[in-house]
């Protein structure tokens, strides 16, 4: 009974809306306040960049009477810089593979360059038609130019022919 003369009055809706009013100010207030970082300021670090390398080899290939197939290291030369363009894979059905390899043997690039002993040469025959002749030698240099990772420390050259690959050399680079 009290409830509804109170109510009848006009004091407790006047109560009602002044508890109202303070509950939304004290969220307005709590909501302002400007909140304290989780964070402290540090200066970024400095990483230094590691120069990008090319690593240009210069190699003689032998084959001996067994077909079997060495490759002696002639020249190395590490320099400084990038490759202009994308390196071209051979996809001939006879070439090297060699792969970019760091201190625990995995791979970290591969390249392919048709096979130096293996050579397609295209000549006109004497009915002036174009033929393509296979010519095996014994013995030839070449050379690779490649980009050198920074975590390489060998380098693993395997030969395919006809299918099949065979590894060849290794050498630790670094």
């Amino acid at each position: 009974m009290m409830v509804i003369e109170r109510m009848k009055s006009g004091n407790f809706f006047k109560t009602i809306i002044v508890l109202e009013i303070f509950l939304i100010s004290a969220l307005v207030f709590s909501g302002c306040r400007t909140p304290k970082p989780i964070y402290t300021h540090q200066q970024p670090q400095k990483i230094e960049k590691i120069p990008a390398e090319l690593v240009i080899l210069t190699f003689r290939i032998q084959e001996d009477s067994t077909s079997a197939t060495s490759i002696e290291l002639l020249d190395k030369h590490i320099i400084q810089g990038t490759l202009k363009g994308v390196a071209d894979n051979s996809i001939a059905e006879n070439r090297l593979i060699i792969k970019q390899e760091d201190i625990q043997h995995n791979v970290l690039t591969e390249l392919s360059i048709d096979h130096p002993l293996i050579k397609y040469i295209e000549y006109v025959n004497e009915a002036r038609e174009f033929e393509t002749k296979l010519v095996r030698q014994r013995q030839a240099e070449f050379f690779i130019r490649m980009e050198l990772k920074p975590q390489t420390s060998y380098l693993r050259i395997a030969e395919i022919r006809d299918g099949k690959e065979t590894p060849v050399t290794q050498l630790k680079i670094r």
